[in-house]
């Protein structure tokens, strides 16, 4: 059946003189009929409606079954407005199907907005948050009871205050930045303090929500997490493993300074009680294990106290030159020699010179004592926009893959004398240069160890 022939079955004319708008529906919810009523509320012709879905200005509409049903509703009319309505839905039977007729009455918008601010101020009352009604204009419109307890204000004082009289100066321009932004309908949420009314500061997570009716922002929700805990909680953990990882430096250092001490302790007791043995041999034994200590006491203070550098731009060139040229003689002692190379002119590092040279030493000596039989260290230098990357290879015996992430721990080494400590104090001194520092190394294929520092 034609939408022409369906409209026959009915006597229309009438509808065309009701003040409510009336649609008739098929079957399949697609109008066929729209009177000049529905034509004025919704702003299209009905011949732009015909055959069009209901969805299209009624989009939340939901016909279930075949009951007379009222249902309140959002029309969207043809300028982009949207229109609050109670529509009456009455089907009506036809052989071979149902048709519906809907009666669409404008709804009083003031009821509708009454309805919606009493949800508004459900959530806003019993919301266990600090909440703030705020104002397009930033004045504080109203407060929850948990905002008051928060801030120790009542409610008197801080109805119709500027709400940036909560924060310091820097803080306040944020929130009013923030605030305009969520007056242009996006939420927003950061992390701020705020002074109670006995000057207290208060870490909060704040967020800031809009409140909006008929498709205007009227005001805006700001919501309030108290973030002293989360923040208490934060330094427990940083502190949590600040002593978990002292305990486990105190723990290697007991282990490592004892056997020393056992020694020397057991050739003092060995000299004491027999006075014809050659002490000499045991002198220098004691000696070496004197120097052990003092090397071990010696790094461990760097890594506890870090003396304060003044940073100065300096080449890189420079200080791989100096320390290549340092440690020339010692590659000859091992059989080896030390190759530098450079991709052409460095950008300038921000740096603690002395630092630097101290890491690189380290490395390079590393390098040449893990080539027992001799080889070559290449040392490189190459640069971008960002980084300088210093490259430092060796032809040694390599690292076996599951210990690579042992490396840098305290009293970790591959070396017999060696304390673990050196390469520790390195990529402390890397770090503090907001550069990295990478080992890459196959066992019996040599150590390649990579680093990057920031341009000036």
């Amino acid at each position: 059946m034609s939408l022409m022939e369906k409209a026959d079955v009915f006597d229309v004319s009438f509808i065309h003189h009701l003040s409510d708008a009336v649609i008739f529906l098929s079957h399949h919810q697609n109008i066929y009929s729209f009177n000049p009523a529905a034509e004025m509320l919704s702003g299209y012709l009905a011949k732009e409606m015909e055959g069009q879905s209901i969805t299209s200005i009624l989009p939340d509409l939901v016909i279930e079954d075949e009951r007379q049903i009222e249902t309140k509703e959002w029309l969207h009319t043809k300028d982009g407005r949207m229109v609050p309505v109670i529509v009456t839905i009455q089907s009506i039977r036809h052989q071979p199907e149902s048709l519906y007729c809907l009666i669409v009455k404008t709804a009083s918008s003031g009821s509708v907005r009454k309805e919606e601010e009493q949800n508004y101020q459900f959530l806003f009352e019993y919301s266990p948050n600090t909440v703030f009604a705020i104002s397009l204009d930033g004045k504080i419109k109203d407060v929850n009871k948990s905002a008051e307890e928060y801030t120790g204000y009542s409610r008197d004082m801080l109805i119709h205050q500027s709400f940036e009289m909560l924060f310091d100066e820097q803080e306040s321009k944020r929130a009013a930045s923030e605030l305009k932004k969520v007056t242009n309908g996006k939420l927003r949420n950061w992390e701020t303090y705020i002074y109670d009314k006995d000057g207290k500061r208060k870490e909060i997570g704040m967020t800031a929500i809009p409140v909006i009716m008929d498709q205007r922002v009227y005001g805006v929700y700001a919501i309030a997490c108290d973030m002293t805990e989360v923040k208490s909680t934060e330094e427990m953990l940083k502190k949590s493993d600040t002593l978990s990882i002292v305990g486990q430096l105190a723990a290697s250092v007991v282990h490592e300074i004892r056997n020393p001490l056992t020694a020397l302790k057991g050739f003092i007791q060995l000299l004491q009680t027999r006075e014809t043995v050659n002490a000499q041999k045991y002198y220098q034994i004691m000696f070496d294990e004197l120097n052990r200590i003092e090397k071990i006491v010696t790094e461990l203070l760097i890594l506890a106290k870090p003396q304060v550098k003044d940073y100065e731009k300096k080449s890189i060139e420079d200080l791989l030159d100096y320390v290549v040229a340092l440690l020339k003689r010692e590659a000859e002692n091992h059989n080896s020699e030390i190759e530098f190379q450079s991709t052409g002119e460095m950008p300038l590092v921000e740096c603690d010179e002395d630092g630097l040279k101290q890491v690189f030493i380290n490395v390079v000596k590393n390098a040449l004592e893990s080539m027992e039989k001799g080889g070559v260290v290449r040392v490189s230098c190459s640069s971008d926009d960002k980084d300088v990357m210093i490259a430092i290879e060796d032809e040694g015996c390599g690292i076996p893959e599951e210990d690579i992430k042992k490396i840098g721990k305290p009293f970790y080494t591959t070396k017999d004398k060696g304390t673990g400590l050196g390469l520790m104090i390195s990529q402390q001194i890397i770090k503090k240069h907001k550069g990295t520092f990478q080992i890459k190394s196959k066992k019996g294929k040599g150590t390649t160890v990579q680093i990057t520092l920031p341009v000036a």
